[in-house]
């Protein structure tokens, strides 16, 4: 059995050029007269680049700018995710999102300014953007690939109740809504996950058919 692998160590050589540029990222913030110590400078680039490398992964970039993810949020992504991965494999084939995908509950569509077909191929383009960023391949997205996608989504939308409303509609899901809720009309003006838009829309016109 091989023992584990250590982290190699970057070179005397890379270790002077990260040196230097640290050097240049203190020297900048220094042109943009930002009041912040030197160490203080050290800490963040060791929290963006913990691996000495110079370059700042974009993921883990937007990760540490957006916090974590709220409990109540990362449910309804699980629940979302799980209503399309329906033998619980923990992964699921992207054209089988596009066929689970509701496109018709997207405000766009509902005030007729897009096409389902136009907020679908937005959907797989952003979703796929996403993921060659995250340096996937294939044909499958994993659970955690969702949740990473859909925190991204999520950071751009402050309203827990605006989140929580976009995920039913667009999945038809019932998180977190009795079934007594009365509809109502949301202007969202942050990104949605199509896309941004400011239409009132009614998030929950699939569950009178319900009811």
């Amino acid at each position: 059995r091989r023992p584990p692998r250590s982290t190699p160590k970057p070179s005397s050589a890379a270790s002077d050029v990260y040196k230097r540029q640290v050097q240049d990222f203190i020297s900048s913030m220094k042109d943009y007269r930002l009041d912040i110590d030197e160490s203080s400078l050290k800490a963040i680039l060791n929290t963006f680049d913990p691996d000495m490398t110079g370059l700042i992964n974009y993921l883990n970039f937007f990760r540490h700018l957006r916090g974590e993810l709220k409990s109540s949020r990362k449910a309804i992504i699980d629940a979302a995710f799980s209503s399309i991965d329906k033998n619980s494999t923990g992964k699921v084939e992207i054209w089988k999102m596009k066929e689970s995908l509701m496109a018709k509950y997207h405000p766009d569509v509902r005030m007729r300014k897009k096409a389902e077909d136009e907020v679908l191929g937005e959907f797989l383009e952003t979703i796929e953007t996403h993921l060659n960023v995250s340096g996937h391949k294939g044909d499958f997205i994993t659970k955690k690939e969702f949740e990473d996608y859909y925190e991204s989504v999520s950071a751009s939308i402050e309203e827990d109740t605006v989140f929580e409303q976009i995920m039913n509609g667009v999945w038809q899901l019932d998180f977190g809504v009795k079934k007594s809720t009365p509809t109502k009309q949301l202007t969202v003006t942050q990104t949605a996950p199509f896309g941004p838009t400011d239409a009132p829309t009614d998030y929950y016109p699939w569950q009178k058919a319900k009811q």
